[in-house]
């Protein structure tokens, strides 16, 4: 989708009513981190972030919800990003909130925290795009920037500490490198669930028709 068009900012998904604002995103991303809540917990709540009412297809909507949560983007770009295993984080929700709101005041004057509604895909377009100016748009460039494209040795070997001064854990764990990885890794415990829904649904006929 293009979000300079009509439809690029979705509404809805698959004729659901959708909750696009930024902050419902912002928590479903600190919930993927929090190794504290169980996998199909962080599924249901997810899903219940974004979609006004369940999607009866859950494998579905678990794609349609990573598909949101990554800003719309297209199978080859999912491929492009599957391809880099390790690709470093350019922010982080909790430890950038302060630098993250000073930059949006600062370069466009929308203020975060009273702010009543801004879709999550704009939000992302703006964070991704912070002028270098501002202390989170440098960081950004810190965490991101390519050493192997800095020619001047002095250059790089600064560049190089405060990379790694600034450098982020990855967000998600060895076993799911990528968003692709959190959505196969998603609709596999949804599967092994519905299975066990259903074998436990069996066994319970079962024991009503022995009685």
């Amino acid at each position: 989708m293009n979000i300079l068009l009509e439809d690029g900012l979705p509404e809805e998904i698959d004729g659901i009513p959708i909750y696009p604002d930024f902050r419902n995103m912002i928590r479903f991303e600190l919930l993927l981190q929090d190794d504290r809540v169980p996998e199909m917990s962080k599924i249901t709540v997810g899903l219940q972030l974004l979609f006004a009412e369940m999607p009866t297809d859950v494998f579905n909507g678990v794609e349609k919800l990573l598909w949101f949560y990554s800003g719309g983007r297209s199978e080859e770009e999912k491929k492009r990003a599957a391809a880099a295993a390790h690709p470093p984080r350019a922010y982080d929700f909790e430890k950038d909130a302060e630098l993250i709101y000073a930059a949006f005041m600062s370069t466009y004057g929308i203020n975060l925290a009273t702010v009543e509604y801004l879709h999550w895909w704009e939000f992302l377009a703006l964070l991704e795009t912070l002028p270098d100016t501002t202390p989170m748009g440098m960081i950004m460039y810190y965490r991101t920037v390519d050493l192997s494209e800095i020619k001047d040795k002095h250059t790089r070997k600064s560049l190089e500490k405060k990379k790694e001064h600034w450098k982020l854990d990855p967000l998600f764990k060895p076993k799911a490198n990528n968003i692709q990885d959190i959505e196969r890794n998603m609709k596999e415990r949804v599967r092994r669930r519905s299975q066990q829904a259903r074998l436990e649904m069996e066994n319970a006929r079962k024991e009503d028709a022995d009685r």
